[in-house]
Order: structure tokens, then C-alpha cells, then sequence
């Protein structure tokens, strides 16, 4: 066995005990239809092609500009990158790149997902109980309502006249209004600065999403039980004037499985000092 021979066969145990150090040292089992990359041996998920587990690595996607980008060739559907001028992740959806950035580093929104197979009303689903599944001002059609209230004495907000309205779809508007026209804590106020199982963007209900779709899941959605629980709208009254001054009359509903206590639908019209329960709700 001359020298080279001998260096070669040095290289060739070098690079076989360097491979298998790697492999050891990164933990690839490979499964029938599956690979896991992880530290402890686990074996991939059976839904997964490629399982990835760390507690304290994440994992690098191509790092590209948008011109490089824009260069590759014949990008397949689903293809990932990071955009390194928007500083987002982005994916190709067969005909465009879209952001999966949620707002700001120009990236805009991120695509919304609908949950499959679809919801049903009465289902637990995003912090709260489905009580709709046609809502008209929603992504994907469903209002959920909160199964414990936000607060058990608010007022309604500060006097005035906001514009809000009492019909399906309008609750998110009003809060809207009803904060810019409010100081101080009061039910609009409380539900917009909800924060509760993820999710920051609740509003406080309009009359008839209170006295429609949410009365009807009053007793799944754990809402009244006495004839004393009134809950706030977001709706004022500007039709009349009942109890007082217009520019203070407001909506309210006694959710007593679904109906009030004088045994029909008929809303509370009450003074916006009034102090009522507050539940709120979101559009999915």
C-alpha cells in the first residue's frame, strides 16, 4: 500500500466519521413517507412529510431581495422566501408572491384562513361560541361571542349622538364611534381593549346582534340566567324618547334564554349613566 492509497483511505474514514457525526448529532430518522430533523429521536408525525423539533432553534427560510426573488424561474405553487426588503415571509400562490405579514414592513395583511371543515353555530371556535355563521361584515361569515362577561357594572360612554345603528354587522362601527366620543371606562371602551385567548379585536354587539343571533345562544354561550342581567348594546335610541334626554338614551337587552323577563324580545331603552353587564364579540 503505497502513501497515496493510504491518504486516500485516511480521507474516505474521515469523511464517513464526520457524515455519521452529523447524522448522530442531528437526529434525521427517516420513516416511511416522513423525515423528522430533531434532538431527541422522536419520529415524524404521520401527517408530516418533513418534522421539524427544537426548543431553541428556529428554522431559516432562503434569504432573497425582491429582485432576486422576481428572478427565479418558474416558481412552484407554495414556494416560500424571505423577502429581505419588506423583511416578510412570502409564498407564491401560483400567480403572485403574497405576504404572510401581519401589517407594517409593507408587507400589508396577513391571508386570511377559514377554518375546514366549516363551523356551525353553537361551536367553540376563536375565544368564544359561534352564534353565527352569516355574518355579513366578516371574513369568513362567522360572529363569536365571549362566554364570560368583560364587566358586570359599565356604563355606556359619554352623551351625545355617535350615529351608531342597531343592525346586524354595524356592532364593530359603533365601538368605533362610541370610542372616539368616550373617556373613561365604559362598555365600547372595555371591549375594544379586550384582550382574551389570542385574540385583541372585540367589539361590544349591536342591538340586534344582542336580541337576534346571540340571545338565541344565550344558554351555550353561559349569557344571563336571571331577570336582573341586562347587557349593553352598542346601539343608541334615536327614535324616541323614552326615560330621558335623546342625546342619552341607548339600547340595552335582558338575555334570559333569549327572551327578557315580560317574556318577549323587547329591548331596555336606559340612560348611558346606567350601569349594565358587558359581553363582547368578534367577527371571524
Amino acid at each position: 500500500m503505497n502513501a497515496r492509497t493510504t491518504f486516500n483511505l485516511k480521507n474516505r474514514l474521515l469523511l464517513f466519521l464526520l457524515s455519521f457525526m452529523i447524522i448522530f448529532t442531528m437526529n434525521v430518522s427517516a420513516q416511511t413517507g416522513g423525515v423528522s430533523l430533531n434532538d431527541n429521536g422522536a419520529p415524524p408525525d404521520p401527517s408530516s412529510m418533513l418534522d421539524i423539533e427544537s426548543t431553541s432553534k428556529g428554522v431559516l427560510f432562503p434569504r432573497l431581495t425582491e429582485a432576486e426573488r422576481d428572478a427565479i424561474l418558474n416558481p412552484a405553487p407554495f414556494l416560500m422566501v424571505i423577502n429581505t426588503d419588506s423583511e416578510c415571509l412570502e409564498l407564491y400562490n401560483g400567480t403572485d408572491w403574497i405576504s404572510l405579514c401581519d401589517g407594517g414592513g409593507g408587507g400589508g395583511p396577513a391571508p386570511v384562513v377559514c377554518p375546514s371543515p366549516a363551523l356551525s353555530v353553537g361551536d367553540a371556535y376563536g375565544g368564544g361560541i359561534v352564534v353565527s355563521t352569516t355574518y355579513a361584515n366578516s371574513d369568513c361569515g362567522y360572529l363569536i361571542v365571549r362566554t364570560a362577561n368583560s364587566s358586570n357594572s359599565a356604563s355606556w360612554g359619554d352623551a351625545g349622538l355617535f350615529g351608531t345603528s342597531t343592525a346586524v354587522g354595524t356592532g364593530a362601527s359603533n365601538t368605533v364611534s362610541i370610542v372616539a366620543n368616550s373617556t373613561g371606562t365604559f362598555a365600547a371602551g372595555i371591549c375594544d381593549d379586550e384582550t382574551y385567548d389570542g385574540f385583541d379585536d372585540w367589539f361590544l354587539p349591536s342591538l340586534d346582534e344582542l336580541t337576534g343571533p346571540i340571545a338565541n345562544q344565550a344558554s351555550n354561550a353561559n349569557i344571563g340566567g336571571t331577570c336582573s342581567e341586562r347587557y349593553w348594546s352598542s346601539s343608541e335610541n334615536n327614535n324616541s324618547s323614552i326615560c330621558c334626554p335623546q342625546s342619552t338614551e341607548v339600547w340595552a337587552q335582558t338575555l334570559f334564554n333569549g327572551v327578557n323577563c315580560m317574556g318577549s324580545s323587547s329591548p331596555n331603552s336606559l340612560s348611558r349613566t346606567s350601569l349594565e353587564r358587558v359581553r363582547c364579540v368578534r367577527a371571524h
